[in-house]
């Protein structure tokens, strides 16, 4: 897989190496990042390219020590490549950029696939706590309600007309 989406805030200095050397775009070439795709403050939010250890893909899991594991979930929409992640263990979803602010203008580069990642988030049952880029952490019902907000904000047309699909039973 290509890796085509951005990493936010990172002014943290930090070095990783990819152990097998393929050139990733984007992620480790901001300039180029900054050409194709502009972003106003785009310099304040990163600090330089970065190589990549490894790439993640729908349903890689992640072992982090003391039982507690990530699924990655592939959520594009904002970016073709956009990955979520779920800790299930303590009901944690990490949704990066899949999930639009609200009060803020949507950013998307494909509008479908982004429904159908929001979607794919909604499903997920036992969300205790979300933790979006650029939002408040949000808890319980409130995560959904976030969740759902965002569908109902990018016109999402569902089956019975203008709405978006309830929360799964928890």
């Amino acid at each position: 897989m290509q890796i085509t989406d951005h990493i936010h805030a990172l002014k943290i200095p930090f070095q990783i190496t990819d152990p097998s050397g393929q050139k990733k775009a984007w992620i480790e070439d901001v300039d180029l990042q900054a050409k194709e795709r502009p972003v106003p403050g785009f310099r304040t939010l990163v600090g330089g390219s970065v190589q990549v250890d490894c790439t993640l893909q729908e349903g890689d899991v992640l072992h982090l020590g003391g039982g507690l594991t990530l699924k990655v979930l592939h959520t594009p929409g904002h970016s073709p490549d956009s990955i979520s992640l779920w800790l299930a263990e303590e009901g944690a979803l990490f949704s990066a950029d899949a999930i639009p602010i609200v009060g803020d203008m949507p950013i998307y580069q494909d509008i479908l696939a982004s429904v159908r990642s929001i979607e794919k988030l909604a499903s997920i049952p036992e969300i205790k706590h979300l933790l979006a880029a650029w939002d408040e952490p949000r808890a319980g019902s409130e995560a959904y309600r976030i969740i759902l907000d965002a569908l109902a904000r990018m016109g999402y047309v569902g089956r019975d007309g203008y709405s978006a699909p309830s929360a799964p039973a928890r």
